[in-house]
């Protein structure tokens, strides 16, 4: 869980530059509540209905549509305005058959529209792993879940995971391997997608005949041969 203590108010020229909203409309920005992702990985849910969707002019009226329970996070409805949405969450609006999903972009996050079929997956990066009580294998995610792991399921540190939501089954391991497809989602390459030619202490992705590296912890895999989910505006 992220933790962040201090003021509870934030004014828009200091809110994280990966939100994609405008600094000089409002001098106050919405503080996201501590939850599954970090505050530079991660924009409240109000702001998301009112500046990027137009969902309300004003907070009041973004109140009632949460209020109203219209809104669904990952497949639950959520009526906490400054609850924090991040890379990779599918953010659903029943009553207008609409789906979004979070993805990096190299001037931020950005939302895109993604098919109906594809709103009850996501993929997830695996940042933890652990023995629990029982012998049983735990596993941490990118976005604050816990998943537990049948026997002879080897995932490691690092993987990613096509899952089910919001029951979190897990649909196919993807591995961080050489051919397999990774977005960055951190980093002064955030968006690129790419094929995996090469895995070290830096991970290097070929996009469009050019190679560029990153740190493991900045990529996530989202496919073998393309990837498994739309992850961008294409």
């Amino acid at each position: 869980m992220v933790h962040m203590g201090g003021s509870k108010h934030l004014k828009r020229f200091a809110a994280p530059g990966v939100w994609p909203i405008p600094v000089k409309r409002y001098t106050w920005a919405i503080k996201p509540l501590p939850g599954p992702h970090r505050m530079d990985l991660c924009i409240p849910l109000g702001m998301v209905l009112r500046d990027i969707l137009k969902l309300g002019e004003t907070l009041r009226e973004v109140k009632f549509i949460l209020n109203s329970g219209y809104i669904k996070i990952d497949g639950v409805v959520r009526g906490e305005y400054k609850f924090p949405v991040g890379i990779m969450d599918v953010i659903s609006i029943p009553k207008l058959d609409k789906h979004y999903r979070i993805v990096p972009s190299s001037k931020g996050m950005k939302l895109i529209e993604i098919p109906p079929e594809e709103a009850d997956k996501k993929i997830v990066k695996v940042t933890t792993k652990k023995i629990i009580k029982g012998g049983k294998t735990q596993l941490g995610t990118n976005d604050g879940r816990s998943i537990l792991l049948d026997a002879g399921q080897e995932i490691k540190r690092g993987d990613s995971l096509l899952i089910k939501i919001p029951n979190q089954e897990i649909i196919e391991h993807l591995p961080i391997a050489e051919g397999n497809i990774a977005i960055f989602y951190r980093g002064k390459n955030a968006g690129t997608v790419g094929e995996i030619v090469e895995v070290s202490d830096l991970v290097k992705i070929s996009h469009d005949g050019q190679i560029y590296s990153g740190l493991k912890d900045y990529i996530m895999v989202v496919g073998r041969d393309k990837p498994l989910i739309k992850v961008n505006g294409a």
